[in-house]
């Protein structure tokens, strides 16, 4: 707006003085707008948003915004860049700790089942679902997401409870864990695990658990147990990307879908 009015916004160079004074123009040179005050163009500041609420200003990741904001920090959408590799995206934060919201799978699908390619790719999955609802899902965070910590939940009877599980040390991504088909051991242990479920049937016996565990049964996050004392023909397991579903666990002598999170942080 100039002095007289509405104005349009000047694209060429034009002298500022006394008449000028209140007209804007945008510079190519600059790629700004500036401002005239009467005497020179003066460019206007951009007014920064706050951490991670635009794709201009991303956090490092959803408890990186956690750890740097000033005030509450509501738990929701936030933008964030893991990686300098990767362009600035979108994610669900729970900033009850700043966690990143990583996948969401349907145990009545195949969408994630143990042989899934998206295991082994770095594709993104439904990536604008971004909550805890029942649309599956796989973010970027996938394979962006440094991650030393992850927050498994697990939905059965309309109640979704939630472990925490410490993976010892720092890692580069879930997809590092996993991606190359190679079993790592977690010592998550067995109580974790059922505490996930109510009333799941596991075994006593082998409890052996990890990433990438393979015996008869196959999963890409969990736990196969048995009643022998050995894992040779394991009959009970819980866990993420199974080789019938993506979130499975046994109740009884019965196979059972439910619906799944990973988060990591």
């Amino acid at each position: 707006m100039g002095p007289a009015g509405p104005q349009q916004l000047l694209s060429s160079i034009i002298d500022c003085n006394d008449t000028m004074e209140g007209y804007v123009r945008y510079s190519k040179e600059s790629k700004s707008v500036l401002f005239c005050d009467g005497t020179d163009w003066i460019g206007l500041a951009p007014i920064e948003s706050a951490l991670g609420e635009s794709r201009r200003n991303p956090g490092n990741s959803c408890k990186d915004i956690l750890s740097r904001s000033v005030g509450n920090v509501s738990t929701g959408v936030y933008w964030i860049q893991p990686s300098s590799s990767y362009p600035p995206f979108q994610t669900y934060c729970d900033m009850d700790g700043g966690w990143s919201l990583i996948m969401k799978m349907d145990g009545t699908q195949l969408t994630f089942e143990y042989y899934s390619a998206l295991w082994s790719n770095n594709v993104t999955l439904n990536n604008d679902s971004l909550d805890l609802s029942a649309t599956e899902s796989k973010m970027a965070t996938y394979f962006t997401l440094n991650i030393t910590e992850l927050r498994l939940g697990m939905t059965d009877g309309g109640t979704t409870r939630w472990r925490d599980v410490s993976l010892g040390t720092a890692v580069p991504s879930l997809y590092s864990m996993i991606a190359d088909g190679n079993y790592r051991p977690t010592n998550f242990g067995r109580d974790a695990w059922i505490s996930l479920i109510d009333n799941a049937g596991l075994q006593a016996n082998c409890n052996r658990e990890g990433f990438n565990v393979m015996a008869i049964r196959l999963l890409r996050i969990g736990i196969i147990t048995n009643d022998q004392n050995d894992c040779l023909t394991p009959d009970s397991f819980l866990g993420f990307g199974t080789y019938i579903s993506g979130i499975s666990f046994t109740v009884g002598s019965q196979s059972k879908g439910t619906f799944g999170y990973i988060l990591g942080r």
